[in-house]
């Protein structure tokens, strides 16, 4: 009766920490979203702006008679529509609060859509997001909003930390993903700003640093790779800024 008692409250102290850390990764998902409002505003009025344009030139189009060229117009007109439709979506299911859904995802898929989120606010600080995939990746089991939150935050870190700093070959962040020496899918955000201050580093991840220094964000990211049984971590690098990464198990193969 002890042991059945012991799993039960073993099991509610579980889920407990599990909504905990859905509630505290929805929160800040808000936040991000709050702070990138404009950049996505911007982002979302390009698509919005040539639909405009097209639509009058169709319009031009059908008045002179060349109903030949219409078709591409229209074409055009789907193209840019299904482009604000998919920036609408991310933001979308970034502010849902969803219970912990995890299901095998394709690691391309994972990245992409993170950079394409992000360009918005990279381009307005004149940064280049990079992304490399290496081939033949295996699928991860995430939580795929959770896991891209983690993504998102460290490609902001390192935007913020290369804002003031101008190279001579561009401001350029690498967002890869590969395979690690044992065989865990590892992604990382590779930097060339200032890198991490002996004084940040050993607290970088405690959940009380300034908001500036990112410590929140960071922390919440340590937990929710954690709950993934993946490892975070970071490094500066040899000449400039750092790189921050994190693990993720492969999944297993039927072949």
């Amino acid at each position: 009766m002890l042991k059945r008692t012991s799993i039960i409250k073993q099991g509610t102290t579980q889920n407990e920490a599990q909504l905990q850390l859905e509630e505290l990764s929805h929160v800040a998902r808000l936040t991000i979203i709050g702070e990138i409002a404009s950049d996505i505003a911007h982002e979302v009025n390009q698509p919005l702006a040539a639909i405009s344009l097209f639509s009058q030139a169709g319009k031009r189009l059908l008045d002179s008679g060349q109903y030949e060229r219409v078709a591409e117009v229209f074409d055009k007109l789907s193209q840019h529509a299904q482009r604000a439709g998919a920036i609408v979506e991310r933001i979308q299911s970034m502010a849902k609060l969803h219970d912990t859904e995890k299901k095998s995802t394709d690691c391309y898929v994972l990245v992409t859509e993170v950079a394409q989120l992000a360009k918005a606010e990279a381009s307005i600080h004149d940064i280049e997001i990079k992304v490399s995939v290496a081939k033949k990746l295996p699928s991860v089991v995430v939580d795929v909003v959770q896991v891209q939150q983690v993504i998102l935050n460290l490609l902001r870190n390192s935007m913020q930390a290369m804002r003031k700093i101008t190279r001579h070959n561009g401001n350029v962040v690498i967002l890869r993903a590969s395979l690690n020496s044992i065989g865990e899918v590892e992604i990382a955000v590779i930097d060339s700003g200032e890198g991490v201050s002996a004084k940040v580093e050993k607290k970088l991840f405690e959940p009380f640093l300034s908001a500036q220094e990112s410590g929140m964000g960071l922390s919440l990211s340590r937990a929710i790779i954690q709950a993934h049984n993946g490892r975070i971590n970071f490094h500066n690098n040899t000449i400039c800024g750092a790189t921050f990464y994190f693990t993720l198990p492969g999944a297993v193969r039927d072949d």
